[in-house]
């Protein structure tokens, strides 16, 4: 029996046996993409809380006086220092944009110790300048430029700003990818008491990774090498205009995707390694690379989850004449991926897709399939190292212009394996999750593959030479 189904140039309609699982599919897909937070439209809200405003302004200021009485050694121990340091003040004052688009001095210490810098901060608490939470304050020429360019920023205007919000906390986890004045016109659609708890309980380990490696720098090594494996060091935008750049250049491109697991099997397997070193593009993906990354002093851009990245990608293709083959998950897997393409992306064509458990006498009736397809982009999901693998091996008979490894995904689009809630991914708690959903597949992976990862992390954070002894050596020993 051929694995793969009958290749299409159109975008076909939906199949009988589709419409008889619309019930049952609808809101499975409406909530796969829900959490992908693929639509930037602002959600609907009940009438605004008429008394929480002022609920919150008596908690900022009962805590910010509380955190002043608390802090107040401090306080005079640094005035004092940066008196004795021959500063000429103490205070020194940023303009910034508060409520109403009313402008304020937000004020900080002129010292660079980076603890106490912000300290009085609490002053403009304390005078209903900020609040312990809501949206980025800004300066006047990045909010003045951004009324300019988008009209919802006049939302986030309507409150106070705030030390933290959901951009910070999504900024700490790297998944900023998602539009800040989306994320503050929404929260100040949607301002409560349950919603500011909630921001509070998800930017505690924002608040940890803060004390202990501090912001991250201006700007960002191009490329970084984790483990000694490279990653491209990029933004998801950037990420999609790469591919998008490949599907119209020479030849055939290869794209991957980095996690702890992924780095492991590096270590494991030699030519799994000698791939990700020939790839086109690595893309870093997972809470666990986000980490490394700031444990070794190399900041990662953003987390770019291939489950994230592929509906964007598909809105980039829309309507372009771009096409696609799916090629991976277990029988049926695929279809169902192919059919939430053309749900959601009708402007994307899906010349054909296909299952991954093709035996090796089926693999060249495979690539052949692909080849004679024409399509431009094959996105496969075979499991690591096997797909990236199998593309590198087959990638010059494929007559693709970019093939991508992605994993797990058609189990994601197809509702099989529920994506997690964006607060667990927020606080980077995805691979609890994926954990609990199959503990008998995963538990070597997760319980035994983070601790071997960081373990070797730490390694070369602590002893950086007697690392790179060792990857020599194994290198050498491959030759």
């Amino acid at each position: 029996m051929s694995t793969m189904e009958p290749q299409s140039t159109s975008i076909a309609q939906p199949s009988p046996s589709f419409a008889v699982r619309e019930s049952v599919w609808t809101p499975v897909q409406s909530e796969v993409m829900r959490r992908l937070e693929v639509d930037e439209r602002l959600p609907e809200t009940h009438a605004h809380a008429r008394l929480y405003p002022y609920v919150k302004r008596v908690i900022d200021i009962a805590f910010s006086v509380g955190f002043l009485i608390i802090s107040s050694p401090l306080f005079i121990i640094v005035a004092l220092q940066v008196l004795m340091s021959k500063r000429t003040a103490i205070f020194q004052s940023t303009p910034k944009i508060g409520r109403d688009c009313r402008t304020f001095n937000e004020f900080a210490f002129t010292t660079k110790r980076r603890f106490v810098r912000r300290l009085p901060i609490l002053l403009n608490i304390l005078r209903g300048d900020l609040s312990f939470i809501g949206p980025r304050a800004v300066s006047p020429s990045e909010m003045w430029a951004c009324l300019d360019r988008e009209p919802l920023a006049r939302a986030k205007s309507t409150i106070r700003p705030g030390l933290i919000c959901d951009w910070w906390i999504r900024r700490r986890a790297s998944l900023d990818y998602v539009r800040e004045v989306i994320l503050d016109s929404g929260y100040a659609e949607a301002c409560s008491l349950r919603k500011d708890l909630s921001i509070v309980l998800r930017a505690l380990p924002g608040l940890i990774t803060l004390l202990l490696w501090g912001d991250d720098p201006p700007g960002y090594a191009s490329s970084i090498r984790i483990l000694s494996v490279r990653i491209d060091n990029i933004t998801m935008r950037s990420a999609i205009d790469r591919v998008v750049e490949m599907l119209d250049g020479p030849g055939a491109s290869q794209v991957c995707f980095i996690n702890p697991q992924n780095i492991n099997e590096s270590v494991r397997v030699p030519d799994y390694k000698e791939v990700l070193e020939d790839a086109d593009l690595v893309l870093a993906d997972g809470f666990g690379t986000n980490l490394a990354g700031k444990i070794l002093c190399r900041p990662i851009r953003q987390n770019l989850c291939g489950t994230d990245l592929f509906p964007r990608l598909c809105a980039a293709l829309s309507g372009t004449g771009r096409s696609i083959y799916l090629l991976g998950g277990a029988p049926g897997v695929a279809d169902l991926a192919a059919e939430w393409v053309k749900r959601h992306y009708p402007g994307v064509i899906v010349k054909g897709w296909g299952h991954g458990y093709f035996s090796p006498e089926e693999e060249s009736d495979v690539v052949r399939k692909i080849a004679q397809s024409g399509a431009d982009l094959l996105v496969v999901a075979m499991g690591v190292p096997k797909q990236e693998l199998w593309i590198h091996g087959n990638l010059d008979e494929l007559n693709v212009n970019v093939a991508m490894g992605f994993g797990g995904l058609f189990d994601y689009l197809a509702g099989r394996v529920p994506r997690a809630p964006k607060w667990v991914r927020e606080v980077g708690m995805e691979w609890v999750y994926r954990l609990i959903q199959e503990p008998r597949r995963l538990w070597r992976r997760y319980l035994i593959g983070n601790g071997v990862f960081l373990a070797r992390v730490f390694h070369e954070r602590l002893r950086p030479h007697a690392f790179q002894q060792e990857q020599d050596f194994i290198v050498g020993r491959e030759r």
